[in-house]
């Protein structure tokens, strides 16, 4: 999990799904450098429907 999305939850977690990472708005790269919230694939895994 990521300290600036703390909704972050494990691949495979029950109930979760990919979503667009919120720091880098999918693009994969924050300040010319990797994304550290997405390591650089603009997705991040989050619960679905408020889990």
């Amino acid at each position: 999990m990521s300290e600036q999305n703390p909704e972050e939850v494990p691949e495979n977690t029950p109930g979760a799904g990919e979503n667009i990472c919120r720091n880098c708005e999918g693009t994969g790269t924050v300040d010319g450098g990797k994304c550290p919230d997405c390591d650089g694939t603009g997705k991040v895994i989050v619960p679905l429907g408020g889990a």
